[in-house]
């Protein structure tokens, strides 16, 4: 009988006498591998998967730290500045997640979007499938009530329909103006979901 054989026979042997102990040792594998392929497919997904722009080696993101080590927002003012003071950085752009409710026929839901100013779809090389994206204009207090709509958000939430560019969306009760909507396969943030 091969050495092998007769080690799986007396560990079998033996955790048949300790039912307890074999079932603790049985979970803790289970939970250490479900662990482990969560872990990867996180890290596969943000670190090794190329992103979905054009030269993803060129761009980069910026934050500041605060004192106990943790990131913080930059502020406008700070992201001004390194506007003014760069001269490595081709073009430069500041983005921060949100979320707005959208009511649609009366049932208001959370949507996630993300304020941008508007070089960020020219830092990211990406233009509307429908429509444009945002123009400089746009960044001025009062004039910045505009959306550029993701595909998905299309498709799920207005039903795909076409012409809505140059119409209003009404989000946490007051309306923009729809100036594009993206393509497809454009997500930003990615693995985010995303619509606005």
């Amino acid at each position: 009988m091969p050495a092998w054989l007769s080690n799986l026979r007396h560990a079998v042997r033996t955790l048949s006498r300790r039912p307890t102990f074999a079932l603790i040792a049985m979970l803790t594998h289970a939970v250490g591998i479900g662990a482990n392929t969560a872990i990867f497919s996180v890290i596969k997904t943000v670190l090794l998967n190329p992103l979905p722009y054009d030269d993803p080696e060129q761009v980069v993101v910026l934050w500041e730290v605060n004192p106990d080590g943790g990131r913080e927002r930059v502020s406008i003012p700070t992201f001004h500045d390194w506007q003014d003071e760069t001269r490595s950085i081709q073009a430069m752009a500041a983005y921060r997640q949100v979320n707005y409710t959208y009511s649609s026929n009366g049932d208001p839901r959370d949507v996630s979007g993300v304020r941008a100013t508007p070089d960020l779809f020219a830092v990211l090389a990406a233009g509307a499938r429908v429509g444009r994206t945002f123009v400089p204009e746009e960044a001025v207090m009062g004039r910045d009530r505009v959306v550029v709509l993701s595909h998905g958000f299309l498709e799920r939430s207005l039903g795909g329909r076409d012409g809505l560019v140059g119409t209003t969306l009404v989000l946490d009760q007051e309306a923009y103006l729809i100036v594009g909507i993206m393509p497809p396969g454009f997500e930003f943030p990615t693995s985010t979901n995303v619509e606005l």
